[in-house]
């Protein structure tokens, strides 16, 4: 196991102690085989300065055994590192959903250890010939895996059951007003080997919308096709043998693009807004309509009817079933600062200002390419975007709101934090409660720049009318800087950026984040 390199074989014999119960596990002889992956650039070398590696083993988040090895230059080499024996106590019945978490240890100011690079397997069970993989990164900070098969913006990236990653459509060249090259192939992103795998997929398109179902299988809707029209046919992607199907609508709805389609605790779909036109989007759906994947049934009859928006966001909140809010997008050529309920019960949409009570009932702004996302206490986070689309004069916003899903009301975030201006970021809810906040890009005086910035944002409370938060930048910045990008929190705890744009043009590059254990 050489320094700055790709991966590495671990043997951990494993022996449960005899008497009391125990059982050797079977094939402790060949014991449990870890192969280490590490980013592929030597400048995110996770094992720069440590001194020693870590191995824990926990079961449903109890820790059930802790080891370490010592590194010196000597010892990483291109040979198995024998940890013998690995004894922990636990029955022939909890050898499963087990996880294995390898840290590497630094020593700090006061020869305080602390750890600085860790990465944790995805769930496995204790048999013959166990094999698993720990990708180790650099700890609050992003490295990358590697390349994707394409350059592709304005995809989707969507966890599957199996912890693989499916990306869908995209854009390969031009801009996002102008693209050009759209993907007509998917990619699964496969943590075993942190590395990409290609398929060919359906018609080419771009801002259309994956939503995972509660079998495991994912919807692709609509999206803008290659011929510039709207696409109004759906795929069911199953990750069990990788195909693509078409799914029969009916009644056929017409072609959207920029819409979204929110997933329900009923199983069926929310399909709203979107344009029916590009470029321009001149001619935003004030329609939203319900989708049964299991049938391809529409109630496109009886749609429910709000404001016109397109590339909105969408967010179901957790106090009441059904419920859904739609906020900002853009109304024909401005952007829009409404925002709108969708309620199951009477399949109805209302402006948020009907239902009433004392908060604040519209955004801080109009908002397009803006953020939203349902934080660890329920409230929907808010963050930046711009009151035009693509391109225009304005600049980027940088404020940022939380909607108090409770009261349906919006309110500030107290201290008036520093948010870096941004739009066409991306914000993804961490298992430590954090929102990573990264990319995007920055318009400020006509001129446009990528930020290859990310910022840690804090939940606290609400006090009065404002909301208490914090704000953090990571300990370091992009890998690269992008914007319209995705980005997917793994099954490792860890947030995996494909594609994106920068003022070069279109990515390909992959990174990691890897976010500290506790904010």
């Amino acid at each position: 196991m050489k320094v700055g390199s790709r991966s590495a074989a671990c043997w951990l014999v494993l022996l449960a102690l005899a008497g009391c119960g125990q059982e050797r596990i079977p094939g402790d002889l060949g014991g449990l085989k870890v192969d280490i992956l590490t980013p592929v650039s030597v400048l995110d070398n996770p094992y720069q300065n440590i001194f020693k590696l870590t191995f824990e083993l926990h079961r449903q988040g109890n820790q059930v055994y802790q080891t370490e090895v010592r590194i010196s230059d000597d010892s990483i080499a291109d040979v198995p590192v024998q940890l013998d024996p690995l004894e922990f106590e636990l029955d022939r019945d909890q050898w499963t959903n087990l996880t294995l978490t390898v840290s590497g240890i630094e020593l700090g100011a006061g020869s305080q250890e602390q750890v600085v690079s860790r990465g944790r397997s995805l769930l496995f069970d204790l048999k013959e010939d166990v094999s698993i993989s720990v990708y180790l990164s650099p700890v609050g900070a992003f490295s990358s895996p590697g390349e994707t098969g394409r350059p592709r913006f304005g995809h989707t990236a969507t966890l599957l059951p199996d912890d693989r990653v499916l990306v869908f459509g995209g854009a390969s060249d031009g801009t996002p007003e102008l693209p050009s090259s759209l993907a007509a192939d998917f990619e699964l992103y496969e943590p075993s080997s942190a590395s990409f795998a290609a398929a060919s997929g359906i018609a080419a398109r771009l801002y259309h919308s994956a939503t995972l179902l509660a079998d495991g299988r994912v919807l692709i809707y609509g999206g803008l096709l290659d011929t510039d029209l709207a696409a109004a046919d759906a795929h069911i992607f199953d990750p069990t043998d990788n195909s693509l199907v078409e799914l029969t609508l009916s009644p056929v709805p017409a072609g959207r693009l920029g819409h979204t389609a929110t997933l329900l605790r009923n199983g069926t779909i929310l399909v709203a807004g979107g344009s029916t036109s590009f470029p321009g989007f001149t001619a935003p759906a004030e329609s939203a309509f319900l989708l049964d994947p299991d049938n391809g049934h529409t109630n496109i009859e009886t749609a429910a009817t709000g404001r016109p928006r397109a590339f909105h966001r969408a967010v179901a909140t957790e106090t009441e079933p059904g419920e859904v809010l739609l906020l900002g997008g853009v109304d024909g050529d401005s952007s829009m600062d409404s925002v709108e309920v969708f309620t199951q019960a009477d399949n109805t949409i209302a402006d948020l200002s009907e239902p009433g009570g004392g908060l604040r009932k519209q955004l801080l702004a109009p908002r397009t390419g803006h953020s939203a996302i349902r934080i660890i206490d329920g409230n929907i986070f808010i963050l930046g975007g711009n009151v035009d689309l693509f391109a225009g004069p304005a600049d980027s916003l940088s404020h940022a709101e939380v909607l108090d899903a409770g009261q349906l009301g919006l309110l500030d975030i107290a201290h008036d934090l520093p948010f870096a201006a941004r739009e066409w970021h991306s914000a993804t809810l961490l298992e430590n409660g954090q929102v990573l906040i990264a990319g995007g890009w920055q318009r400020e005086q006509g001129s446009v720049n990528f930020p290859a910035s990310a910022e840690l944002f804090t939940a606290n409370d609400i006090a009065g009318d404002d909301y208490n938060g914090t704000l953090s930048d990571t300990v370091e910045g992009l890998f690269t800087p992008r914007a319209l990008h995705s980005a997917t929190l793994l099954a490792d705890g860890t947030v995996l950026i494909i594609g994106g744009l920068d003022d070069s043009g279109v990515l390909s590059q992959a990174e990691i984040y890897n976010p500290p254990a506790e904010p």
